[in-house]
């Protein structure tokens, strides 16, 4: 995990960030709306110069990568 002092320096509203992420989490009932809702206010807030890193390997039930 990446050190909070480096992400806070980062991103300076990342403390208002968490903030909305908790009034999310408890207003919400499914993870999956936790994390839209929290998606769709930060995309506007989100540097369009670094791309955003996803994880493309997916393993199927045998262990071997698809």
């Amino acid at each position: 995990m990446a050190d909070p002092s480096l992400v806070s320096a980062q991103h300076p509203d990342f403390d208002e960030l968490a903030d909305t992420f908790a009034d999310i989490h408890s207003q919400t009932g499914t993870l999956e709306r936790k994390m839209a809702l929290l998606l769709r206010d930060l995309a506007p807030s989100l540097p369009t110069s670094t791309p955003i890193q996803t994880n493309t390997c997916i393993e199927n039930n045998s262990g071997i990568e698809l």
